[in-house]
C-alpha cells in the first residue's frame, strides 16, 4: 500500500490527496460498540457525510471511494483485533487434553478464511447485479465494510462470550 501511494504521489495521480482527506473527514469511532443495527446505520451515515464533503469540493469518483475505503480500513482493523483476541484464546485451548478444544485454533482460522472468501464474493455479486460501473470500488468497499462489521458482531456473540 505504501509503495502504491508513493507511486501515485510521484506520478501525480488523482485521488491520493483525497484518501488522506477522506481519513480526516470520516469519523467512525462513535460507531464502535453500538449494537449491530445502529452501528451499520452510523457507519453508512459517516460514509455519506464524507462523500457530501467530497461532492462539495468536486471530488472525483475515486476520491469519493476513499470514504468507503477509510470505513473499510477502520472496520477491518477492529475485526483483526477481535480475531487476534479469539485466536489467542484458541491457542490456549490447543494445550487442552480435550481433542475438540485442541482443534479450536485450526477451526477458527479456517472459518475466518472462508468468511473472507464469502465476503469478497458476495460483494462482487452485489456490484455485478447492481450493474455498478462508475464507483465500483466504493460500492465494493461499502459492502465489505458492512459485512465486516457484521462479522465482528458474529465473532463477539458466537465465540467471544467463551473467552471473557
Amino acid at each position: 500500500m505504501r509503495k502504491l501511494l508513493l507511486v501515485c504521489v510521484v506520478l501525480g495521480l488523482p485521488g491520493v490527496s483525497a484518501a488522506f482527506e477522506a481519513q480526516e473527514n470520516i469519523s467512525l469511532d462513535a460507531c464502535d460498540g453500538l449494537s449491530i443495527g445502529p452501528e451499520l446505520d452510523c457507519v453508512q451515515s459517516a460514509i455519506a457525510s464524507c462523500e457530501e464533503l467530497g461532492n462539495a469540493s468536486d471530488a472525483t469518483t475515486p476520491e469519493l471511494s476513499a470514504c468507503s475505503g477509510a470505513a473499510l480500513a477502520h472496520s477491518d482493523k477492529r475485526l483483526n483485533a477481535t480475531y487476534k483476541t479469539l485466536l489467542s484464546a484458541a491457542r490456549k485451548n490447543s494445550d487442552s487434553e480435550n481433542s475438540e478444544m485442541a482443534r479450536s485454533e485450526t477451526v477458527l482460522r479456517s472459518a475466518q478464511r472462508h468468511w473472507i472468501e464469502y465476503r469478497d464474493a458476495m460483494c462482487d455479486v452485489r456490484v455485478i447485479w447492481g450493474a455498478i460501473n462508475s464507483g465500483r470500488s466504493g460500492a465494493v468497499f461499502n459492502c465489505q465494510t458492512l459485512l465486516t462489521i457484521q462479522q465482528i458482531h458474529v465473532l463477539e456473540r458466537e465465540v467471544g462470550s467463551y473467552v471473557r
